[in-house]
């Protein structure tokens, strides 16, 4: 990273360093020793705006290396001095391209250095050395190209310890709070647009808006802060409003925060709340809402699936705090021999009844208690009319939620041994479920 990107793009830093980039996840951020240097000169500079945006940076990057941000790493004096092909240094782009060129050593041909800069004879001072250069409007696109090659990134971070993800409770912890937010953010970006929609007009709407598409989780906490009595207040129970500053709260205190399970605990039951709070409002849409142009459904679909998504979340972020998940395991081929977690059952409600669990039940419930819904359908002979649809829907998203985490964590370039061997455990379950459900399916139709 060059200082100019620190000083110009700070809110995209903050966005990019937990973003998901497909085919690679997210990136590692690397901070020059001399943009270190330059930002603190830069705080006393004589023009107002500079000095602000260089505090600003400099507090950002002390929230991130306080914390141990797993992705957000600075170089170091060892690694300052580390010399590389007789670079002759006479100034600062010198010494940020010398940074570029050691951990591009450190890769060893397993991944690739990406300088991020606006400072064009930088870029060609990178490109001529073997670097790739982009600045702000093209870096998403060359990020994209560079994942179409299978050599350009590490096919393991257990390759490169040195870029490792760490696997400690913290790492593991804020990647899954990452991805509670990045689900969040999808969410409730559509339902702001459905209801600012609703509300006004296709034409009108992104007028009125404060912040125009598309959004940061901020800025939709911001949005619905804004638009609230005109739009939000008409729709949300009341007790949306404190839910909304709970969240907002988490969101301005997320740069400064060493995540912790209450944090994350806390972060997904209020985003399920104020999800099901416009789920409870889409029961009886206003006749504005179902005349608008979208599609009410997918509207509804979005919300239901993002709710399930936080529960799974949670579940594993569960397991984290319980220490199950701190030791990386190998990454051999996973056991063909591995048992069924459920016995076939001779009939539909017994087979089901101990296969299935609510998805919105709050994990750590008895199982009892998690298997009631299900339970309380089945023990009904003859079941219910609606019972067997609401089985076979809870298979379907179900199935059709964990397959997908499935074969998006598969088909990853770079994949964590951790992450393989979970994903093909899940996979193998995942089958041997289905394949008992399908079992007792067929016998319960057949009796």
């Amino acid at each position: 990273l060059d200082t100019n990107i620190f000083l110009s793009h700070l809110k995209f830093l903050d966005e990019l360093k937990d973003t998901v980039i497909k085919g690679v996840g997210r990136p590692l951020l690397v901070v020059p020793w001399v943009v270190l240097q330059e930002l603190d000169s830069l705080k006393s500079a004589k023009e107002s705006s500079v000095q602000r945006n260089a505090s600003s940076a400099i507090r950002f990057l002390h929230s991130c290396f306080s914390r141990s941000h797993p992705r957000v790493h600075g170089q170091t004096v060892e690694e300052v001095n580390t010399e590389v092909n007789n670079l002759a240094i006479s100034n600062n782009d010198d010494r940020i391209l010398h940074c570029c060129l050691v951990y591009q050593a450190k890769l060893k041909g397993q991944g690739t250095v990406v300088l991020f800069s606006n400072d064009v004879q930088l870029c060609n001072k990178a490109l001529v050395n073997g670097v790739k250069a982009v600045d702000r409007k093209t870096l998403l696109s060359e990020l994209r190209e560079i994942c179409k090659d299978p050599h350009a990134v590490p096919t393991a971070y257990s390759h490169t310890p040195e870029f490792s993800v760490r696997v400690g409770q913290t790492a593991m912890m804020d990647d899954l709070l990452c991805e509670a937010e990045r689900i969040m953010k999808s969410a409730l970006s559509t339902a702001v647009e459905y209801e600012m929609l609703a509300a006004y007009d296709a034409d009108r709407w992104i007028q009125i808006v404060a912040i125009k598409p598309p959004w940061s989780l901020k800025n939709l906490m911001f949005l619905l802060n804004k638009h609230w009595l005109a739009v939000f207040s008409l729709l949300l129970h009341k007790k949306a409003r404190e839910v909304r500053e709970e969240l907002n709260t988490h969101v301005m205190k997320r740069h400064r925060m060493i995540p912790v399970f209450q944090d994350m605990k806390g972060f997904v039951e209020n985003s399920k709340l104020l999800l099901k709070l416009f789920q409870e409002h889409l029961i009886n849409p206003s006749e504005s809402f179902c005349n608008h142009e979208g599609n009410i459904q997918s509207y509804r679909d979005t919300l239901k699936h993002s709710i399930t998504a936080m529960e799974v979340l949670l579940q594993k972020a569960q397991e984290v705090e319980g220490g199950r998940k701190s030791v990386l395991p190998s990454c051999s081929p996973v056991d063909s021999s591995v048992q069924p977690v459920v016995p076939v059952g001779p009939s539909l409600q017994q087979s089901l009844s101990m296969t299935l669990q609510s998805p919105l039940a709050p994990p750590g419930t008895p199982a009892d208690a998690r298997y009631a819904p299900v339970r309380l359908l089945l023990s009904t002979t003859p079941l219910p009319p609606n019972a067997l649809e609401w089985v076979l829907q809870l298979i379907h998203e179900s199935s059709k939620y964990f397959y997908s985490q499935i074969v998006e964590t598969l088909t990853k370039p770079t994949i964590l041994p951790l992450e393989r061997h979970s994903a093909t455990t899940m996979l193998q379950k995942l089958y041997q479920l289905l394949e008992q459900v399908t079992t007792s399916l067929c016998k319960y139709v057949c009796t």
